[in-house]
């Protein structure tokens, strides 16, 4: 979530619901892997991502569900959209980083 008003605009317009993608690793599968596939299937067309864990965000108060298509789409919920709810959904992500897939396509 780079832009506040971005997130602000999109959750206000989906039931105060964030769109995320989200997987397990298979075995052997590193967390980079992991980031890829997603990036891949979900199709993610952004330069940057940003990750956290099931657990980050359910310490931080939020609760998700499960929506496809594609199969690693996930929503987040905030309760109600408020400043407050948009920080606490920020910090729990880890500083952005480049899509490893340049775009939705393998690099």
């Amino acid at each position: 979530m780079a832009d506040p008003a971005v997130a602000r605009e999109s959750a206000e317009a989906h039931d105060a619901r964030l769109s995320t993608f989200a997987g397990v690793p298979t075995d052997g599968e590193s967390v980079e892997d992991l980031l890829r596939r997603l990036c891949v299937d979900g199709p993610i067309p952004n330069g940057k991502l940003r990750a956290t864990t099931a657990g980050a965000l359910r310490a931080a108060g939020f609760d998700f569900a499960y929506t496809p298509p594609p199969d690693c789409h996930y929503d987040v919920m905030l309760g109600t959209v408020t400043d407050e709810h948009l920080e606490r959904f920020s910090a729990a992500f880890d500083e952005p980083i480049k899509n490893p897939t340049k775009g939705g396509r393998p690099a």
